[in-house]
């Protein structure tokens, strides 16, 4: 949830497509580089129509395709996309009247009482960050405006600065009163900002509304790099995504179906700061206050929305190593990672001996069952892991 539409990023890159459908039934695929996903279902030799609904909330489009054979809930699909609206009208922190703001605004040093879904959100986004051990930090608000001021006149912060902002960016310092449904900061500059999570709460509650409404087959996007993927569409074995190459963005990896899941990515390939002539992407590690590096791309299948999108970020940010927190933590996790050559894998795991494309990158996937992953490559150039392995 930005103030302005951000350049072109390759969390997006990883799970995009190049344009919406053009006409019903285009095939959808994500993972290219620009836009979001052009989903498609595939029912055997001939293609599904589709149907597709979107709007423009929280600086980025929310869109959601479903089989033209349901073309009688559109009203419904609409109405999901006014819940998308209500949402940014209460965590959007670059309006001044949200419940958000006020919070941020006037948190520290008192007890602001705060709606029920709120209360539980910030919970949940603290929780988060405990379990990713930082990696995923909802209140380093101060970090992301340094950071933003640098981009904007060419330039780095000190370390000095970076301190400063660090010292205001403990989630730590963020108190919550259970029997009040209320919360409390501890230090002046902390304050929140749900960019990491707050697009993927949107998609929970747009899909749960559909869900009770009786539309259980869709697909839905928001931001183009969070997605919520439905009940198949009649016929087909899920929604397709295609896996897209970290650097060559015209080639392909392979194919992903999905089904009934929450997916995110996160990367920093295309969107940077420079300065003299070296890159620094826009993904900050909140533990350090610096940029992320180590990880090209990350995709996260989670159980719910907001959880794939806070922990698409938290395991860019942080590895492998954060993986096995985030799947240790939370059951059903899954994920995709496109890591340098140079990353040394866990202990008591082998990597083939070629790597993918002219050994470039190497790609390691945990949780995803095989039958749902097709690869244009060798498929011996990808390292299963399993999630025993993490324990060894």
């Amino acid at each position: 949830m930005s103030d302005s539409d951000p350049p072109r990023s390759s969390r997006r890159d990883f799970l995009s497509g190049r344009s919406w459908v053009e006409s019903l039934g285009a095939v959808f695929q994500s993972f290219l580089p620009s836009e979001m996903p052009v989903p498609s279902a595939i029912s055997g030799p001939s293609r599904l129509q589709l149907v597709k609904l979107e709007t423009r909330a929280m600086a980025c489009q929310f869109s959601c395709l479903w089989p033209a054979l349901e073309r009688k809930h559109s009203s419904f699909v609409s109405d999901s996309l006014e819940i998308i609206h209500e949402l940014e009208d209460q965590l959007s922190i670059y309006r001044d009247h949200t419940e958000l703001s006020r919070l941020n605004r006037e948190g520290f040093a008192n007890k602001i009482p705060v709606s029920e879904s709120l209360y539980r959100l910030l919970k949940e986004a603290i929780h988060l960050s405990e379990v990713t051990e930082g990696t995923f930090n909802p209140v380093n608000r101060a970090l992301t405006l340094l950071w933003r001021d640098a981009r904007k006149h060419g330039s780095l912060p000190t370390q000095t600065d970076v301190d400063h902002a660090l010292a205001h960016s403990h989630p730590r310092d963020v108190l919550f009163d259970e029997n009040d449904l209320a919360i409390q900061f501890l230090t002046p500059l902390l304050s929140f900002d749900l960019g990491a999570i707050g697009k993927g709460y949107a998609l929970d509650k747009a899909a749960d509304f559909l869900k009770e409404n009786g539309l259980t087959s869709f697909l839905y996007h928001g931001g183009q790099s969070s997605l919520y993927a439905g009940d198949p569409p009649p016929g087909a074995k899920g929604w397709m995504l295609s896996l897209k190459h970290p650097h060559n963005f015209d080639d392909q990896l392979g194919t992903l179906v999905v089904r009934n899941q929450a997916i995110a990515v996160s990367g920093a390939a295309v969107q940077f700061h420079e300065f003299e002539g070296v890159r620094y992407g826009h993904v900050i590690d909140p533990r350090t206050g610096w940029p992320s590096s180590g990880v090209l791309n990350s995709l996260v299948i989670a159980p719910t929305s907001a959880q794939a999108d806070a922990l698409a970020t938290a395991i860019f940010v942080g590895g492998l190593e954060t993986a096995k927190l985030c799947q240790k933590a939370i059951p059903g996790l899954a994920y995709i990672l496109v890591l340098p050559t140079s990353t040394v894998l866990p202990k008591n795991t082998v990597m083939p001996d070629h790597n993918l494309v002219a050994k470039s990158f190497q790609v390691v996937v945990s949780g995803i069952n095989r039958s749902d992953l097709s690869w244009d490559i060798d498929e011996k150039s990808v390292l299963f892991l399993e999630q025993d392995v993490w324990l060894t």
